[in-house]
């Protein structure tokens, strides 16, 4: 009985007549590999050999077939003990090289360390399993290759794909198994992928054919136009030329008519009305001769030349009124402020026409009679008007340089509603927001002048503000609106082109400038959780993946956005992580001089955050470190304690003004029993900027309900109090001067501020 190797049938077997064919081809479906974008084409491929097979005898059955002579059943035995001896080998082949990577198959066949290579069944089923999963790598990497070469037009695929061939089977010393498996898979990848080069090398020749014959009518169009050639003259010359592109650059007429359409868009950005109205409406005739109408009367064209016109007829207004913009301007400027000389300007109209319409001559001259007759009636209240309007702007002008009196000695967090003059002399409230906004805006304007001094390039300025913001603990509300608009601009139509869209740029490149130079500025500016998993995925995706910023954008709204998503080595590395996390955390806290009292809360969310980043493919190590960088930029450690923070903005000594207010809380309330080590702060559910005292024996809120909360501006106060209690130790001071001071008045725009001038540095 004949013996074959399964999946070894060279390519041209055929079943006997009458019989079906059972063997099915191991074809890369869309879970395996394939070349994007290919259209099957038949052509010439290398002709693949059956390799032979391998002996199917050993001692055993040659004994067994001497003794079939005597017994013809010992026939049927030595048949199914060769079947079955070659099904075990073929099955301990296929599971052996499945629990591999291709690079671990190859190294086991060249270390030699699999004593079963040397049974020729094993041999041979590993081997073309070998060569099959070799093929579908390669492919894969000649399909990457090919689609990012900048010479498609002139490659010749054949020869590329042949001399990788080449060097696979050169590696085995064109073992014959090995063959077997890897030549006819990369046959069809070599017919497929020349059909997709044939096409791509057809492409290109018609697209250079097309932008030869657009830049040969532009030029001719310019030059005779330029020689003062008629408009009808030069389309006619265009025209003369179809019949010749057609012979010698295959393009028929209404190919080149469709490139005259584009000259006229060209023409018509320019400004150029007459040439293009003479291209649209000049007589055509096809490539008989006969006449076929105007561009204009095409039903293909007429949409495109009615745009196209509209645009001449609108850029060629436009010139002319640029010509005349100067003066133009200079009359409306004249006339707004009633300093409009009529005997000029009727001059000039008499001379130029088209620089007023009758009716713009007549609204300008009423303009200056009005404005004349205003000035006129308002004089008697304009010293008033100037008064209060003088007075609204010093009002403001206070309330910001106390602004930024605050900002600078980090006193920005403790302000509240102010007050102003409005240039109608009444008062008029300033929310917080809008103080803390406008004292922002006014921070970042200064240095974006003092960048524009200095001819920054624009990452040089943005580093600088993102210092100078950095140095003062100040939140900027714009760039966290850039930050937060960021995951919704990253869909598929805006990372589609060829740049990323501003918004999205800014927003990479301001994260990346904060998370370098001011990460807890950063974790201010992203307000949830969010926003901040997006901007870290990304982070990872160019840092540790090297990807571009389309495609580290890409991954971030894969990881953040898509449930199902997760990294190979997701299980692993998260074991590991869950079992290093509280040896890891027991590390970075063990450096500190301070017992940290909630490390279970540290654990947790160290942990919680290390899963994020290994799901991004960091290793378990690295995670953690990541997860502890974040970890810091949004917990503070207060009396002992890690709290959340998050992106409030808080002065830079908040632990040390939290503490204070815990110390006082127990010297004010000696009867509830409490010490330092028994409280600290957790931030309120319902509030922001708003903290609540916890005992941490009960997990309760302390027991007196007027101080069991604080503030940031209850902190302020009493910062405020320690400085005056201070303050009035050291001078000595009388009860006559306390009193005196009380009396002193305040301020005409009260702002309610801590006292800038003698803010004192809380200790450390």
């Amino acid at each position: 009985m004949t013996n074959k190797v399964p999946g070894l049938r060279p390519m041209g077997d055929r079943p006997p007549a009458g019989r079906r064919n059972s063997a099915r081809a191991n074809v890369p479906t869309a879970d395996t590999m394939r070349m994007p974008g290919l259209r099957p084409v038949a052509r010439p491929v290398d002709t693949y050999v059956q390799p032979q097979a391998p002996s199917s005898s050993n001692d055993a059955l040659q004994l067994a077939a001497a003794l079939s002579q005597i017994n013809p059943q010992l026939g049927q035995i030595i048949e199914q003990e060769g079947a079955r001896q070659r099904k075990r080998m073929e099955d301990m082949a296929a599971q052996r090289i499945g629990g591999m990577s291709v690079s671990e198959a190859r190294a086991a066949v060249d270390s030699g360390t699999i004593s079963e290579m040397n049974n020729p069944w094993y041999n041979a089923a590993y081997m073309r399993l070998l060569g099959e999963r070799t093929a579908y790598e390669r492919q894969s990497a000649l399909a990457t290759e090919y689609e990012t070469s900048s010479d498609k037009a002139t490659m010749d695929f054949s020869a590329f794909v042949a001399q990788a061939v080449e060097r696979d089977i050169a590696q085995y010393d064109g073992n014959e198994f090995f063959a077997g498996g890897y030549v006819p898979i990369m046959a069809t990848f070599d017919r497929t992928g020349g059909a997709k080069a044939a096409q791509d090398k057809a492409d290109h020749m018609a697209a250079e054919s097309q932008q030869s014959v657009f830049q040969s009518f532009l030029g001719l169009a310019q030059t005779m136009q330029a020689e003062g050639r008629p408009n009808e003259e030069i389309v006619t010359a265009i025209q003369s030329r179809y019949q010749g592109n057609m012979e010698f650059l295959r393009l028929d007429f209404g190919a080149q008519d469709a490139e005259l359409v584009r000259v006229a868009e060209a023409l018509a950005q320019q400004g150029n009305h007459g040439l293009v109205t003479a291209i649209f409406s000049a007589p055509r005739n096809g490539p008989d001769g006969q006449p076929i109408g105007s561009l204009m009367e095409s039903r293909e064209f007429v949409a495109d030349a009615t745009r196209i016109m509209g645009t001449a007829e609108k850029e060629q207004y436009s010139l002319d009124q640029t010509a005349l913009f100067d003066d133009r301007t200079r009359f409306y400027g004249l006339a707004a402020h009633g300093k409009l000389d009529a005997a000029e300007l009727e001059a000039a109209y008499q001379a130029n026409p088209a620089l007023f319409s009758e009716a713009q001559f007549r609204a300008v001259m009423d303009e200056n009679q009005r404005v004349l007759a205003k000035i006129a009636s308002d004089a008697a209240d304009n010293t008033r008007t100037l008064t209060l309007r003088a007075e609204a702007e010093r009002s403001a002008q206070e309330l910001a340089n106390t602004d930024l009196m605050a900002l600078q000695a980090g006193q920005l967090p403790f302000i509240q509603d102010g007050k102003v003059v409005n240039d109608k002399g009444e008062w008029e409230v300033v929310t917080v927001e809008k103080r803390r906004e406008a004292a922002a805006d006014l921070f970042a304007s200064r240095l974006t002048e003092a960048a524009q001094a200095q001819q920054m390039t624009p990452e040089q300025a943005l580093a600088y503000m993102v210092q100078g913001f950095a140095s003062n603990g100040m939140e900027y509300p714009k760039w966290r609106d850039v930050l937060a608009a960021a995951p919704t601009a990253a869909t598929a139509q805006n990372l589609s082109g060829e740049t990323l869209p501003d918004a999205l740029a800014q927003a990479t490149d301001l994260y990346m400038t904060m998370y370098d130079m001011a990460p807890r500025l950063l974790s201010r500016h992203i307000t949830d959780d969010t926003t901040r998993d997006f901007f870290d995925a990304y982070r990872i995706a160019t840092e540790y993946n090297g990807s571009d910023k389309g495609q580290a954008i890409m991954q971030a709204v894969k990881v953040t956005q898509d449930p199902d998503y997760e990294n190979p080595m997701y299980g692993q590395n998260l074991k590991a992580v869950l079992e290093k996390a509280p040896r890891w955390v027991g590390g970075f806290l063990g450096q500190g001089q301070t017992e940290v009292l909630n490390q279970p809360y540290v654990v947790g969310e160290i942990s919680r955050l290390a899963e994020f980043y290994v799901r991004n493919g960091l290793n378990p190590d690295t995670a953690l470190n990541k997860a502890e960088e974040r970890f810091k930029s949004l917990n503070q450690l207060v009396n002992g304690s890690y709290v959340f923070t998050g992106s409030e903005d808080l002065p830079q000594h908040f632990p040390q003004m939290a503490e204070g207010a815990l110390e006082k809380y127990v010297q004010d309330f000696p009867e509830e029993g409490l010490e330092m080590d028994d409280i600290t702060i957790a931030p309120y559910e319902n509030g922001s900027g708003i903290w609540v005292i916890l005992d941490m024996n009960t997990g309760a809120p302390v027991e007196d309900r007027s101080r069991r909360f604080i503030t940031l501006r209850s902190l302020a106060e009493m910062q405020q109090a320690r400085q005056q209690a201070l303050a009035t130790q050291i001078i000595g001071t009388s009860n006559a001067a306390q009193q005196e001071a009380q009396d002193t008045p305040q301020n005409l725009y009260p702002v309610q501020t801590p006292n800038l001038l003698q803010y004192e540095r809380p200790p450390n």
